[in-house]
């Protein structure tokens, strides 16, 4: 599934033109990280000092490991438009790659409280 519209909705591309299937699929991971650095002040603003966000190096790592239904999730903006597919997706993903996910998005209070 191409998902040339994503970036467009996250206003990444000016372009209303489908690229050609001959163009290598997007990364999903990297606007989706830019997404969370702007979420990131207001949210920490909301919660004070629970709030924790994880380092692009982490977030990247965790979201690129995930099937591409599961990546475009984590955009809070797809995710609002599409929740029920995304309900789905995250259904599928294994143990392994839920825990992982819960690591690298947590805001822990205390970082001890992590699960192992």
């Amino acid at each position: 599934m191409r998902n040339w519209w994503f970036a467009l909705a996250l206003g990444c591309s000016g372009s209303d033109v489908a690229p050609s299937i001959s163009e290598k699929e997007p990364d999903l991971c990297e606007p989706i990280w830019r997404e969370m650095e702007a979420l990131a002040p207001p949210l920490k603003e909301a919660t004070g000092e629970s709030f924790r966000m994880p380092s692009q190096h982490e977030f990247i790592g965790v979201c690129r490991s995930l099937p591409k239904s599961a990546q475009a999730c984590l955009s809070v903006r797809y995710r609002i438009d599409h929740a029920s597919d995304c309900e789905k997706a995250m259904s599928k993903l294994t143990n392994k790659e839920k825990k992982r996910l819960t690591r690298a998005l947590s805001t822990p209070l205390d970082e001890n409280a992590l699960p192992q």
